[in-house]
């Protein structure tokens, strides 16, 4: 009775110990293949074994494949797909519970068992990897010779695969954050690109068509002063009026210069985009006595 109970506890210890060290081994880890790759390599470590790989569930076409595998050929790993349900594997990934095969070269519900044979597998474990009530693949391990296997294997293995379940539901949600962030990044992107051919469209537009008008115009009015001082019907008020409105133009073809000058800085084509921030700062910041210095750290100067 003792040695039965010394037995049970040395046997919930190992597994305490084993799934310690899965873990301590995935802890902290996000990049799918790396948590399968480790997971495998540590449980056929404590399995003592050689043979196994992790499959993991497609949800669009419900088919597992091999994602990691050890000790199998190419050709098993990329010919073993099998549809929810079928074969061993399908079967565990269905139903949520593990497999013990003594020998999985006779079992008849076995699929693609000329493969099976010409691997020369034998004994056979496959257990679910859960995330909660959700399948995500299965894990198998296996050997060469028939009756390797225990029904406590079954159930460290069990656990270890829940284990792997979280690992991997984890690191899918990381994968679809990083992608998601990467899109917003890319729309954010875009949507700078965009704004930014729009700014230099109406600087251009502005540049090209208002600007010169208003050129046009002061020179005109310019013109038009110059003939009224000469004439000998000099009307004073005339001449202050045009001059007015000269004035005036003058100033609204500063401003419209400076609207264009914040569309799209001319510096930021010659000289780039710190020559172009640092001027920015000093024309808006040192009329109101405000010193500013601009630092660029990780760039080449332009």
């Amino acid at each position: 009775m003792m040695s039965e109970q010394g037995n049970k506890a040395e046997e919930y210890y190992h597994s305490l110990l084993a799934l310690s060290r899965i873990s301590a081994a995935i802890s902290g880890l996000r990049e799918l293949d790396t948590i399968l790759r480790i997971g495998l390599d540590n449980v056929l470590s404590i399995m003592n074994g050689t043979v196994g790989g992790i499959m993991l569930l497609d949800e669009l076409s419900q088919t597992l494949s091999y994602r990691v595998y050890h000790g199998l050929s190419d050709k098993y790993a990329e010919e073993m797909r099998l549809k929810l349900g079928e074969g061993i594997a399908g079967k565990v990934a269905q139903s949520g519970r593990a497999e013990l095969l003594e020998d999985i070269s006779l079992e008849p519900d076995a699929a693609r068992l000329n493969l099976i044979s010409s691997e020369g597998l034998k004994a056979f474990i496959s257990v679910p990897l859960r995330a909660k009530d959700n399948v995500l693949g299965v894990m198998n391990v296996a050997s060469h010779v028939p009756h390797h296997f225990t029904t406590e294997d079954v159930h460290l293995l069990h656990s270890i695969g829940d284990q792997l379940g979280i690992a991997v539901e984890q690191a899918e949600l990381y994968e679809r954050l990083r992608k998601a962030r990467e899109r917003l990044r890319k729309l954010a992107r875009q949507n700078l690109a965009a704004e930014e051919i729009e700014r230099r469209r109406i600087a251009r537009e502005l540049h090209d068509e208002t600007s010169q008008s208003l050129s046009g115009i002061a020179l005109q009015l310019e013109a038009l002063i110059e003939m009224a001082a000469k004439s000998d019907k000099q009307d004073t008020e005339f001449i202050a009026g045009l001059k007015k409105v000269q004035s005036l133009t003058v100033q609204v073809h500063k401003e419209v210069s400076r609207v264009i000058s914040n569309l799209h800085p001319a510096l930021l084509d010659t000289l780039g985009l710190v020559a172009a921030v640092r001027q920015h700062a000093k024309n808006r910041l040192q009329p109101l006595d405000i010193n500013v210095t601009v630092e660029v750290k990780g760039t080449e100067k332009r």
